[in-house]
């Protein structure tokens, strides 16, 4: 986590912060997709072999999850931090506008119509990406309002 404290907030201007975050979130979701398609391709794979295995969305959840959610509300804490006095609306808006490519990219997940095995594994997917899009802006949120400091 200390390697990333680098891509944390710098200032308390909502539209530079959600921008930064919006990159980062960007990275993050690139990542943690060509991870989710390669493990769930995999595994598709050992079962059409007729090795009954079931899809690991538990795994993925631990592995991705997890983390996202940790480092949006760490992201959001720094943000809190930065302001004058905690303010719910200012980190509500700010985790809205770093989830920018979160929001685009489950557009184009659903424009695009996947078919067959491929398409298990994409609507697995956005399934993942839907609650990362729902509970990410809120744990940044969060984050924003627990200003209490370390140590």
């Amino acid at each position: 986590m200390v390697k990333l404290t680098k891509y944390f907030p710098k200032t308390d201007n909502i539209l530079i912060e959600g921008g930064r975050l919006a990159l980062f979130n960007m990275g993050m979701l690139t990542v943690g997709g060509i991870f989710s398609y390669a493990l769930l391709w995999l595994v598709d794979r050992i079962r059409s072999f007729g090795i009954p295995i079931p899809l690991p969305v538990w795994l993925l959840m631990l592995l991705i999850g997890i983390p996202y959610f940790v480092i949006w509300f760490q992201y959001g804490r720094v943000f809190g931090l930065r302001l004058k006095r905690p303010n719910f609306f200012k980190g509500l808006t700010m985790g809205l506008i770093g989830q920018m490519p979160g929001f685009l990219l489950y557009y184009l997940i659903v424009k695009l119509k996947f078919e067959g095995a491929v398409g298990e594994i994409i609507k697995i997917i956005s399934i993942i990406l839907r609650t990362f899009i729902l509970v990410a802006p809120i744990m940044a949120t969060l984050g924003s309002l627990d200003i209490k400091k370390d140590g």
